[in-house]
């Protein structure tokens, strides 16, 4: 997966009043008007699927497919060029990944009895999937790379530690470069981050977990913002920071820990959740948590060009018709919908150098029209990643977990 967008970013905090926080006219019609529409539509409320989260995760693994196949690599890695270069913004794909993460992890702590118990449940649904996927590839590395393969190796290890390659640079040896064995893999360190302030948040204190969290994610997302702003915006606060701050910020949360740039996405999750539980009985708080998201999302929205700001929106949208508005996703409640989201993970682990590699070799069958045979392969990923979810992932989730650890 390639990593971070890279789009033309607006410097922060550069509007003045609301606008300084992020705050758009579009997102502020949509939180203020919202909650007095909730009492009109309170029938809808009862009726919430959860499962719809799976047809989200399927348009998230259909976006990112688009992107990689049509957009992400330079246009002379593939036969069509750039001449169906329309998903620039697939990335994003991963970002809704991770606001799905950020709900689902709150719903799975709140059904965990302990910290142990978790880990355990993660490592075994994450864990055979990297190892499998990693090995697939790497034969197919050996097959069709030029690499040494003293460096398939370490690509291969770095893959299966789960870790972020710099981390293991400055751990072990610099001269080492460890690096991904398919470049996909750098959205599960943020993940395995998140996993770890969550549930170490949750299980000091499960009553406080949602105030803790969103504590230590607006700490996250204050001092992102100040360093971005005073060192590479317009430095609206006119402070005068040491330049050391900037280089601290760099080497640990923009290299190594990289959990704040991408910690909003978790946090819009969780705090749809937190909606989600009381969608019934409206609290007070949820007036606070309409109000954070606003600012938060707001945030991200004024640092991006006109198109992301198009599936950011969309992105919120979705979610608050999950939480309030559900039966308006029922034309997104498919099986086939679900049954890739659920095979998603397998499908994003396998499909970008595997896919680069058959669109590399072996869509000259289909010229001129090149793009049939990607679309064809990223039907076949998805059926593969359906089978492999049904008739192998589960036996083994299955037989770890009635090994080491009762299902939570």
């Amino acid at each position: 997966m390639a990593g971070p967008a890279a789009t033309n970013r607006k410097s922060f905090l550069e509007t003045p009043f609301l606008g300084s926080f992020g705050f758009s006219k579009l997102t502020l019609i949509i939180f203020l008007y919202f909650p007095g529409l909730i009492s009109s539509f309170i029938y809808f409320m009862q009726q919430s699927r959860v499962s719809v989260l799976d047809s989200f995760r399927a348009i998230a693994i259909f976006y990112v497919m688009l992107y990689h196949f049509f957009s992400n690599n330079p246009p002379v890695n593939f036969p069509y060029g750039a001449t169906y270069d329309y998903f620039r913004n697939g990335t994003y794909g991963v970002q809704f990944f991770f606001i799905i993460s950020g709900f689902v992890i709150y719903y799975t702590l709140n059904n965990t009895a302990a910290f142990k118990r978790f880990w355990a449940n993660r490592l075994i649904r994450l864990y055979p999937s990297i190892v499998i996927v990693s090995i697939i590839i790497f034969i197919v590395f050996c097959i069709y790379s030029k690499y040494t393969f003293e460096t398939r190796l370490i690509k291969l290890s770095t893959s299966l530690s789960l870790l972020n390659p710099e981390i293991l640079n400055v751990i072990i040896h610099p001269t080492i470069k460890f690096s991904y064995l398919d470049y996909s893999n750098w959205s599960l360190w943020p993940e395995i981050q998140f996993y770890l302030l969550a549930s170490t948040l949750y299980f000091l204190n499960p009553k406080r977990f949602f105030r803790n969290y969103i504590i230590v994610s607006c700490i996250c997302i204050l001092y992102r913002i100040v360093i971005l702003n005073t060192f590479l915006g317009s430095n609206i606060l006119h402070w005068h920071l040491p330049v050391e701050l900037f280089s601290f910020y760099q080497n640990w949360f923009d290299t190594l820990l990289t959990l704040p740039t991408y910690i909003t996405y978790f946090t819009l999750g969780v705090c749809f959740y937190e909606l989600y539980k009381n969608k019934t009985n409206f609290v007070k708080s949820n007036l606070f948590i309409f109000f954070y998201i606003a600012i938060i999302f707001s945030i991200e929205l004024h640092a991006v060009g006109g198109d992301q700001k198009i599936i950011l929106v969309a992105m919120l949208l979705l979610f608050i018709s999950l939480v309030y508005f559900p039966k308006m996703l029922r034309f997104l409640d498919t099986p086939i919908l679900n049954k890739i989201g659920v095979a998603s993970y397998f499908i994003y682990l396998i499909h970008q150098y595997i896919g680069l590699i058959l669109i590399q070799n072996y869509s000259h069958f289909f010229k001129p029209h090149y793009f049939i045979f990607t679309l064809l392969m990223i039907a076949a990923f998805c059926m593969i990643g359906i089978w492999y979810t049904q008739n192998v992932d589960k036996k083994i989730i299955k037989y770890l977990r009635r090994k080491y650890t009762a299902p939570s």
